[in-house]
């Protein structure tokens, strides 16, 4: 039993008692919160044991460097206990907040990505992590997602311009990213701050990446001219030294594209069942599998769709999935 393994790790590692062992959301998880007599940690022990290798390199790298990420306790090459940053995640925390509130935690987890890259990159972690998505197998599957998303739906999509689409998101001088930056995956503290955790799947390729991962997710609210403000403010500190406008097309584009991943994994867990009920999705840190959340990302990837001219042609496409979406039980 993983709970009994977690439990004999921290309390040979850490000493002390274990008095409880919870898995933190709905989903089997390879992360358990272990709780102590005088506080808790996170138990983690990843099915494959190199990523979890390079997951512990990368924490205590980050963390030496004071990046926002949860401080390493122990690792016995099995078993890394980190400290626990807390129950609330950042999705929750947008989720309850109001309008204003929720546009100082998204200011709060852009910040704390910026310092999370510039720790990586004092660390020279590009040296020792491995470039994502770098084949061309992977950019063609990217580049064709809308093709498999329109399948899912049978709501044929227009033809891309896959040779300069693909050009365009190629990565000359990958970088330190922490990939998978949603917000289920970050903890609001109570003094406004975030911290990431979840490292499993980091790597190096274009600091942008970071940005659409956040601003694409199902879970990030839908305020276009809040989301403006933001790229307008922090482009510049996730580019890879691009010019502006190329920047700008890069993260249109990518971002895009990463919205038709979050739609099609919403889409395939849905298949023919009920909409799921969004409370257990948010606690659970679930897929969005919601009528709402679904909609939310179709008109965010038409307005991001726009403003890339290799993707432009989907913008009203993918106003018509919503009308499709909106009509499903």
């Amino acid at each position: 039993m993983a709970d009994a393994a977690a439990a004999r790790a921290v309390e040979l590692l850490l000493g002390g008692r274990v008095t409880g062992v919870e898995t933190p959301g709905d989903r089997s998880a390879e992360s358990l919160r272990v709780r102590l007599e005088d506080r808790s940690v996170i138990a983690t022990r990843r099915d494959n044991s190199q990523r979890g290798a390079m997951e512990a390199v990368a924490l205590q790298a980050l963390a030496a460097r004071g990046a926002p990420v949860p401080r390493m306790l122990a690792f016995d090459g099995s078993w890394m206990i980190q400290e626990d940053v807390g129950e609330q995640r950042l999705s929750e925390a947008l989720f309850h907040a109001s309008r204003r509130d929720g546009e100082r935690w998204l200011e709060a987890a852009v910040m704390s990505l910026r310092a999370v890259h510039d720790a990586g990159r004092a660390a020279r972690l590009e040296r020792l992590l491995p470039t994502l998505g770098g084949g061309d197998k992977w950019l063609d599957e990217l580049v064709d997602i809308p093709h498999r998303l329109a399948r899912l739906l049978d709501v044929p999509a227009p033809a891309l311009p896959v040779a300069d689409l693909t050009e365009l998101l190629k990565v000359s001088r990958p970088r330190f990213i922490k990939w998978d930056a949603r917000p289920g995956n970050a903890a609001a503290l109570a003094d406004g701050s975030v911290i990431w955790f979840d490292w499993e799947h980091c790597g190096c390729r274009n600091g942008l990446d970071d940005l659409a991962w956040l601003l694409g997710d199902e879970y990030t609210p839908d305020w276009p001219d809040a989301e403006l403000e933001l790229i307008e403010r922090h482009l510049a500190a996730f580019d890879d030294g691009e010019d502006r406008a190329q920047a700008e097309d890069y993260l249109a584009a990518f971002g895009t594209l990463h919205m038709c991943v979050r739609l099609s994994l919403i889409v395939s867990r849905k298949g023919d069942g009920d909409w799921w009920d969004w409370q257990r999705c948010l606690s659970g840190d679930r897929v969005g599998v919601t009528r709402e959340a679904t909609l939310r990302v179709c008109r965010r990837a038409a307005r991001w769709a726009e403003r890339s001219p290799s993707t432009a042609i989907l913008s009203p496409w993918f106003e018509s999935l919503a009308s499709v979406i909106e009509g499903w039980q």
